[in-house]
């Protein structure tokens, strides 16, 4: 959609106005960024972003002897920027476990993508211009970011068994790794998570559900949806009639859509969840299940190690998943719903 918009803006010189607002709509840009702007920087910044990518980790493994360096380093730009998470290695990044330098460049590449351009939009005018001010969204983006990154990586270094045997710092760097991972839906591995124990999948499988941020590469519900959905739960707690969080209303269709999304990506998740039970009536660990329906919505690509012993028809069930998350629950929603109609009459016998 990026792509033929760009060619039809280069080749027409504008950006039609119901163009825009679908092109708003899809990437969920606030309402104060242009659209024609958004789409220039869209595709400025990816490509910037996977140029230098490239820069810092080509000279790297040609230095170090790694195999194939040149399109190791192109590929795994790409791939990490679009949170793709695909390695050309057969042990996906678990050679580089205790390298720095590959982690922190991979890293900043996921979370850049994950971010989105609403973010990188915002950095460029607070860097450009004196008097602007960082919007309300991005510091939602960073704050949810944050947060979740911490939480992951905290829990990974003191609880998880499987690292408890490494040196400390490649403990902390394994942990921040695999919880960055999780976090952007990039799907990397530097360790063997079919390994983990239980409360690490639980919590890797909470931060892919959660996912990156709007106008980002990357899956899950999103980080300005759950922040919506807070907002919403907090206010209606304290009865109060307008939403607001950290003084700032949320718009009413803001927070329809959050929760749309959330009820409907969640019903898609346990369907997916409950159809590969189905299908693996002798499987007795319901948390790996879980943890690849998660990752599969998501589109993050990480696994618990089951993917080679469950069966075609859960594989079937995965590939929807993948295709439903990668599309989108709302654009999904929409095609399977739209054009229907309903007779609709005033009830008094409905409680809620």
């Amino acid at each position: 959609m990026t792509l033929s918009s760009f060619i039809m803006l280069k080749l027409t010189g504008r950006f039609g106005t119901a163009k825009a607002r679908l092109f708003q709509t899809q990437f969920s840009f606030p309402d104060t960024l242009d659209s024609e702007i958004m789409l220039k920087n869209i595709v400025k910044y990816t490509f910037l972003f996977e140029l230098a990518g490239f820069a810092l980790l080509c000279p790297y493994f040609l230095a170090t002897g790694v195999s194939q360096p040149v399109w190791s380093a192109v590929f795994h730009s790409v791939s990490a920027f679009c949170t793709a998470g695909f390695s050309i290695y057969t042990d996906n990044l678990m050679q580089f476990q205790s390298d720095v330098y590959v982690n922190v460049v991979i890293m900043v590449l996921c979370i850049a993508g994950a971010m989105g351009f609403i973010m990188m939009t915002d950095i460029s005018r607070w860097m450009t211009r004196k008097d602007y001010r960082i919007s309300f969204t991005s510091k939602v983006i960073v704050t949810i970011t944050g947060m979740l990154a911490l939480w992951g990586t905290v829990h990974l270094f003191f609880c998880e068994d499987s690292f408890q045997a490494m040196p400390v710092g490649d403990r902390w760097m394994a942990a921040l790794f695999q919880s960055v991972s999780a976090m952007t839906t990039v799907g990397y591995n530097t360790v063997d998570v079919s390994k983990m124990v239980p409360i690490s999948l639980l919590i890797l499988t909470i931060t892919m559900y959660i996912g990156a941020s709007p106008s980002g590469t990357g899956g899950g519900l999103k980080s300005t949806t759950i922040s919506a959905l807070y907002a919403y739960t907090k206010n209606a707690l304290e009865m109060r009639k307008e939403v607001s969080l950290r003084g700032n209303i949320i718009p009413h269709y803001r927070i329809a859509s959050a929760l749309t999304t959330v009820l409907f990506y969640t019903f898609i998740l346990f369907v997916g969840i409950y159809l590969i039970g189905l299908f693996e009536p002798d499987s007795a660990d319901f948390l790996k299940i879980s943890f690849e329906a998660v990752s599969a919505l998501a589109t993050a690509g990480l696994t618990s190690g089951i993917l080679s012993d469950i069966t075609l028809g859960s594989k079937a069930v995965l590939i929807i998943l993948m295709y439903i998350g990668r599309v989108g629950v709302i654009t999904f929603g929409n095609a399977m719903l739209a054009g229907r109609e309903e007779n609709i009459k005033g009830s008094k016998d409905m409680a809620v």
